[in-house]
């Protein structure tokens, strides 16, 4: 429920929850071609590298949000004062 109230507040924070599983997914898709026998060569590892970097970026979008939206901040603040 804290993620429902926490999405549902912020867009931005939904929209980057959102696309990393997609890109995760989009990168597990391109790995699993990759070790398919006798694909390869340099732009075959370039391409890996790129979708590598590109889950990375949204992974840690998502993780970092919170410490540069004071909406989100505020609301983690107030889903720890309850807890206690």
């Amino acid at each position: 429920m804290d993620a429902d109230i926490r999405t549902a507040v912020c867009i931005e924070h939904e929209k980057l929850l959102k696309e990393s599983p997609q890109v995760l997914a989009e990168f597990n898709e391109h790995l699993a071609g990759v070790l398919t026998p006798n694909i390869g060569g340099r732009k075959r590892d370039d391409e890996l590298r790129k979708r590598q970097a590109k889950y990375a970026k949204a992974y840690c979008n998502s993780r970092n949000h919170a410490r540069n939206c004071a909406l989100c901040a505020f609301i983690l603040e107030i889903n720890v004062l309850t807890a206690a």
